[in-house]
């Protein structure tokens, strides 16, 4: 057993986890099972997920691989085109995370009033960047319609 500042190995963990998705590739399996992972790091679930982000990182700069993850199966290995589908997909989570943040400062003017100058200033700051995200997902829009309108399919 090692110690908390000690390192695992030789060989970095992501490195493992790599390099079974390398060699799943080369001879056709485009899938990487959970328990495949778990044996060759000897790690629990939770600890292989984050090691594989990590590795997925490294195969997405060096491969024109990704991975996906299979709820309570692993991963399947994806051409590198089906990340666009991913990026969309991570935009329309900003979107409705920046609009729950909005929401949360969005006092009335009653709420604002109870609000000491830090805390105003703060929630003016935290609605700003709300804001911001929305502009970067509608340049078009103009402020008072990034304040008031729903994006489409959220």
């Amino acid at each position: 057993m090692t110690g908390p500042f000690e390192p695992l190995g030789d060989v970095p963990q992501w490195r493992k986890l790599y390099d079974l998705v390398m060699e799943n590739i080369s001879n056709g399996n485009m899938d990487i099972m959970y328990q495949q992972a778990e044996q060759i790091l000897e790690r629990d679930r939770t600890t292989v997920q984050g090691v594989m982000q990590k590795a997925v990182r490294h195969l997405e700069k060096t491969t024109d691989w990704t991975l996906t993850t299979r709820a309570n199966f692993g991963w399947v290995v994806e051409p590198h085109q089906s990340r666009i589908g991913h990026a969309t997909d991570q935009l329309k989570k900003s979107g409705r995370a920046a609009r729950r943040a909005a929401r949360k400062v969005d006092f009335t003017a009653d709420q604002r009033g109870k609000l000491t100058q830090f805390q105003r200033e703060e929630a003016d700051r935290a609605a700003q960047r709300a804001l911001n995200i929305r502009r970067l997902q509608r340049p078009s829009w103009t402020a008072e319609e990034l304040r008031t309108k729903q994006l489409p399919g959220n």
